[in-house]
């Protein structure tokens, strides 16, 4: 057991010592006794008070102690303790962008863990024994919502940051990083490893631009690994504004469109979505905000 305030019980400690130190310094003045007529009085007898030699009332001492201790244990918050043995938490990728599920279970069986998160475009806490039954997904991994799975499991395993390991096994695509990556990784307690596995072969991909999607666009693009490009036109005036995208940064006179809900893939340079793409089917659309002019690259 630990306390979240010990401070609370040196407190109390220090009041329940002031409570002894001023039970025995407390002075006792003897009963008053009618003096008869003043004529009978010795002239050499006097009294005075004097301390108490034996001390008294210590049940009553003691109650006090004990009222003041208990009063500091209860706003020093008593707890648990936490366990400092050495946890392993392993993150491990089954999303499109991994070559062989086979070679990701070698990786872990060389190692055993403690909390196993199996991550795609989400990710879930699953027992170690499904490892044997996972299979490839074929959609894009989020490193993000691994690490977000790593905060909420190492939050529960209550352990210090230096006896916590988390153990990452993804080839580690670019197609899994988003913004919010490197936060996550920084607010997670304790050291991270990385062990790359190979990277799926690229396959050829099917690319269509359209200004209007239509149902027919639609079919072609769930039918299999394929991008549908959606770069509406708009008179919209053109304008000096930046797009970033995986480290690169364009700044020149572009238009901006509205563009709806997906995976951010470019910004604007205020920082809101410029380019994003949406999973259809078993490919994927990619609408582009971004209002070119007619003339020039």
């Amino acid at each position: 057991m630990t306390f979240t305030t010990p401070a609370a019980l040196g407190i109390a400690a220090a009041a329940a010592l002031a409570a002894i130190a001023l039970h025995f310094i407390a002075t006792r003045r003897p009963p008053p006794t009618p003096f008869p007529t003043a004529r009978f009085i010795d002239d050499e007898q006097a009294r005075a008070a004097r301390r108490a030699v034996h001390p008294s009332d210590l049940w009553l001492l003691m109650l006090r102690v004990l009222a003041l201790l208990a009063l500091g244990a209860g706003f020093a918050g008593l707890r648990p303790a936490p366990s400092w043995h050495a946890r392993r938490l392993w993150l491990v990728d089954r999303s499109r962008a991994v070559e062989s599920m086979d070679q990701v279970r070698r990786a872990v069986s060389a190692a055993p863990g403690d909390v196993l998160v199996l991550f795609d475009s989400t990710a879930r806490e699953m027992p170690f024994d499904s490892l044997r039954t996972a299979t490839r997904v074929d959609v894009r991994g989020s490193l993000s919502a691994a690490l977000a799975a790593a905060l909420r499991a190492g939050a529960r395993l209550d352990v210090r940051a230096e006896s916590l390991a988390v153990v990452v096994v993804s080839p580690s695509a670019v197609e899994a990083v988003d913004s919010a990556t490197a936060l996550l990784r920084a607010s997670v307690r304790g050291t991270v490893r990385w062990i790359k596995v190979d990277a799926a072969t690229a396959r050829p991909t099917e690319r269509r631009t359209v200004a209007a999607p239509n149902a027919r666009d639609s079919a072609w693009t769930r039918a299999g690994d394929r991008v549908l490009v959606w770069w509406p036109t708009d008179s919209a005036p053109v304008t000096a504004h930046a797009v970033s995208t995986e480290g690169t940064t364009l700044v020149a006179p572009l238009g901006r469109l509205r563009v709806g809900a997906g995976v951010t893939v470019a910004r604007w340079e205020d920082g809101t979505p410029a380019v994003v793409e949406r999973v259809m089917g078993r490919g994927c659309v990619r609408e582009v905000g971004v209002r070119a002019p007619r003339a020039g690259d």
